[in-house]
């Protein structure tokens, strides 16, 4: 049901599941208006699947299972949320307890809901822990009598000779005090109010009233009562009577709140009266109080449009705070816009939705459990247009070209792409601003975003337990993330699993995802006592491979500190014979600097794309991308689009002119006089890597030579071939990295050592910040030539670039004196050279015979693929 909406229809049109014979068997789901429907049904072989006609104006359910990315949500199965859910709560009462705390008093938070799977699972570990407490706990007794009690007199009046179990008592109890629910999807929310409803049904008796504790609203955009009071201490600085009472005010709201969850809805007189209390005490209050901190969220909305006036005018709104706070004002100018902003954003401001959670000394929650959206926060058009063509994805550019010109001739569509391009980008502004550990780390990311978010709810020792990528603990985004669980928390367990047998049904094979639970305890919160090994465990393939002892590995967090001082990054240790191996070669050599060899992207596949030309002619350059490369070979698959010599210059001139400015160190406007210096990357051979290659793959680390007069799109990232300087009559000239650096780094990086040190951490993009984070020998020229080892891997590198072809690294063969008739040609003959390479690698890191025995094993790719490579490294 989550893959469904409620739209209104702007025109008279067609949804169509079709085939013709262009589609090859494969069905196409679109949008047509009846004119392009009719052209559809003219072409050869048409068939109708399925077809929805609807009339404008018409409210029918659409199908967004095509752009299931809008959401970025998957269905966690019971293997995986069972597991979190016990940890979660078991952490959780054990604090309890320690503190005195009734099981009854906890609070459990999923704020991105869906369905409720998270919060039934939650409700009904903790009915069952109840109900084993309720021998010896008073409390509990009394409520189970007392609720039994007025059950069974509704049952009697009904005639009814049913009797509810104690479970099913407890169960409706702590659905009202214990659980809470966020989720911005409005249909969503119905269902988890239902799951829970259904869950907790008493027969004979009515639906508790739980509107107040699953709630509509984006969990990432709010604000806290804190937060508006230091507005006014430093922007507005008014000693207003609203403000000096804030807390108060919110005081008030939590004691009725408590007298709302009080009741146990268990007659309907009681439902009656929650509504009541709802209506008339609590509703009134939460509108002023939402008000006022829905006004902190536009103001932070405005600045994330670039509407930097809008918002000053906002804040020199006379009487704001008076406005703010009276319950009679509602149509001033001010109070509109804060309004509107409200509704477009859905803010969703925590402490007035679940004050109860936030009263006494430790506000905040005891857990917070679920799967966060796992999507970035950056419009694509890719994630826009399926919605109404399924197989947009699959097109070529042009086709897509077409698709979305045809559909951004409706106006409702054109409107709504537009809309969607614009609150992305707010939203993703929004969150950069509002979460400072996501600082810096490129495209914002939803899963990062709901982890900071959600540390911050905790309360003092309370637990985050989540499914989510597992790239929290390796890409470089996670930075700032890792560092503040590492020394504001404690990471419990980390168990990162593979999708390779399909858990989740709709993500690609070969993701890595993770189950996590972090405490919200410092690390030294326990005196003197060493805060335990985190518990992992990687490559899993399924939640039962948890129950086996040698797939959980313990990871001191010193190891954390030692292996990755920088990055706080954990490695994905197979086992406990993986740790010393990598330590030995991380003491081997230092990591790689980007004084040696640095790295950076050319083209981008969107930004660039007016640049790519479909067909081959003569005079154009390929554009390379990542699928034309292997290791050692720069044609491993033909190319896709082509690139116009003179206007892949032109796109380029700018950022040459803007390197040369930072390269000497001078302003952009004195180096227009030097333009004639320009190089272009394209004049030299690069070094270039894949930058998807997932670690579960055949290999991870991809690297081959890229020849000159070639573009390379965002998926290739290449060596910096030069930089610019002043020689001593002050012209501009270029200082080139040599090709036997190129050519030694190219060894490496296609070592299995190396990619077996790259797997600790890559998980499904490659980029250079891992590659600096590798140990790596990074000897000058003469270094190189002179170490026997060094200048031997150099140059059977070149001779298996050669062997991909030699004209267009014919220049290169001087360097080792190299002719036609020396390079391989043969599978076997290159399979040598790169064994030897390998087992030289190996041997420079102090590898032993049995310690790189180990290091294969996990090639599990290779050893399907590639068995007779590993009998040749075998035999060596």
């Amino acid at each position: 049901m989550l893959e469904f909406r409620f739209e209104k229809a702007s025109e008279t049109a067609v949804y169509l599941e079709y085939e013709t014979s262009a589609t090859r068997g494969k069905a196409i789901e679109a949008y047509f208006d009846a004119y392009d429907t009719a052209l559809i049904r003219k072409e050869k072989g048409f068939r109708a699947l399925r077809e929805l006609s609807v009339k404008k104006g018409d409210v029918y359910l659409k199908s967004a299972s095509n752009s299931r990315k809008t959401s970025a949500s998957y269905y966690t199965p019971a293997s995986l949320s069972e597991p979190l859910v016990k940890a979660a709560v078991d952490q959780a009462l054990t604090k309890a307890s320690a503190q005195g705390k009734a099981l009854m008093d906890l609070k459990i938070l999923d704020n991105a809901c869906g369905s409720g799977h998270f919060l039934v699972e939650a409700l009904g570990y903790l009915t069952d822990l109840a109900l084993e407490r309720l021998e010896t706990d008073a409390e509990l007794q009394q409520l189970v009598a007392t609720e039994s009690a007025k059950i069974a007199e509704q049952l009697a009046y009904l005639n009814l000779g049913y009797v509810p179990e104690d479970a099913q008592i407890l169960k409706r109890a702590l659905l009202k005090r214990c659980i809470f629910g966020v989720d911005l999807n409005p249909f969503a929310v119905e269902l988890a109010r239902l799951s829970l409803w259904m869950d907790s049904f008493i027969f004979g008796t009515p639906l508790s009233f739980i509107e107040h504790h699953v709630q509509h609203g984006n969990a990432l955009m709010g604000a806290s009562v804190q937060e508006f009071i230091s507005y006014n201490a430093t922007e507005v600085k008014q000693n207003d009577f609203f403000v000096e009472n804030l807390s108060a005010r919110f005081d008030e709201l939590r004691t009725v709140m408590q007298e709302l969850d009080a009741m146990r809805d268990t007659t309907a007189f009681e439902v009656e009266q929650s509504k009541l209390l709802w209506k008339t005490s609590i509703a009134p209050k939460l509108h002023l109080l939402s008000r006022a901190l829905s006004f902190i969220c536009t103001r932070r909305a405005l600045l994330a449009e670039g509407d930097k006036a809008a918002c000053e005018a906002l804040d020199k709104t006379p009487d704001l705070l008076t406005q703010l706070f009276d319950e009679f004002k509602s149509k001033t100018a001010a109070l509109k816009q804060v309004e509107t902003y409200a509704q477009r954003f859905n803010f969703f401001h925590y402490e007035v939705a679940f004050p109860e959670a936030f009263a006494g000394a430790k506000k905040g929650f005891d857990i917070i459990v679920g799967n966060p959206p796992w999507d970035k926060t950056k419009f694509a058009d890719t994630d826009f247009f399926p919605q109404y063509h399924s197989n947009y994805r699959s097109l070529k550019n042009s086709e897509k070209a077409a698709v979305q010109k045809r559909l951004l001739e409706s106006p409702h569509i054109a409107a709504a792409y537009q809309s969607a391009q614009t609150n992305m980008e707010v939203v993703n502004n929004y969150c950069k601003a509002a979460f400072p550990l996501n600082k810096g780390a490129g495209d914002g990311n939803l899963f990062r975003f709901f982890v900071e978010r959600n540390l911050a709810l905790l309360n003092p020792g309370g637990n985050l337990a989540y499914v989510l990528p597992s790239a929290l603990m390796f890409e470089e985004g996670s930075m700032g993330l890792r560092k503040h669980i590492f020394t504001r928390g404690q990471l419990r367990f980390f168990y990162s699993f593979e999708n390779r047998d399909g858990i989740f049904p709709d993500v690609d094979s070969r993701y890595k995802f993770a189950l996590m639970q972090v405490l919200n305890t410092p690390p030294d919160a326990d005196g003197a006592a060493p805060v335990a090994p985190i518990d992992t465990a990687f490559y899993l393939l399924d939640a039962a491979d948890l129950q086996r002892p040698e797939t959980h590995v313990p990871y001191p967090l010193a190891t954390v500190k030692a292996l990755s001082p920088e990055q706080w990054a954990l490695m994905e240790l197979r086992d406990g014979d993986d740790l010393p191996i990598m330590q030995k070669c991380y003491s081997a050599f230092p990591p790689l600097s980007p004084e040696w060899l640095d790295f950076r992207s050319e083209l981008h596949m969107t930004n660039d794309k007016d640049l790519f030309i479909e067909k081959d002619a003569p005079g154009l350059l390929p554009l390379y991308q990542g699928r034309m490369m292997w290791q050692y070979d720069h044609l491993f698959d033909k190319p896709q689009y082509w690139l116009d010599p003179a206007a892949f210059d032109e796109r380029m001139r700018s950022k040459e002119l803007h390197r040369m400015a930072q390269d000497l160190g001078v302003p952009k406007t004195e180096v227009a006089k030097h333009e004639a210096a320009v190089r272009y990357d394209r004049e030299f051979v690069r070094l270039g890597f894949r930058d998807i290659a997932r670690d579960t793959d055949e290999r991870t680390l991809i690297f081959s030579l890229i020849p000159k007069n070639v573009g390379v799109n965002n998926k290739v990232i290449n060596s910096i071939p030069k930089t610019y300087a002043l020689d001593a009559l002050g012209n501009v000239t270029t200082e080139t990295v040599s090709p036997l650096r190129l050519l030694f780094a190219l060894a490496l990086f296609n070592s299995v050592t190396l990619d077996w040190l790259a797997r600790f951490m890559i998980q499904i993009t490659v980029n250079k910040t891992y590659l600096y984070r590798l140990p790596v020998p990074q000897p000058d020229d003469d270094t190189l030539r002179a170490h026997p080892d060094y200048a031997q891997l150099a140059k059977n590198a070149l001779l298996l670039s050669l062997s991909a072809s030699w004209d267009d690294f014919a220049e290169l063969a001087p360097l080792f004196d190299i002719l036609p008739a020396d390079v391989p040609y043969t599978a076997k003959a290159k399979d040598l050279l790169r064994a030897e390479n390998d087992k030289t690698v190996a041997r420079l890191y102090g590898i032993s015979d049995a310690e790189f025995t180990h290091l294969l094993r996990s090639f599990k790719g290779m050893a399907t693929k590639r068995p007779e490579y590993l009998a040749l490294l075998g035999a060596l």
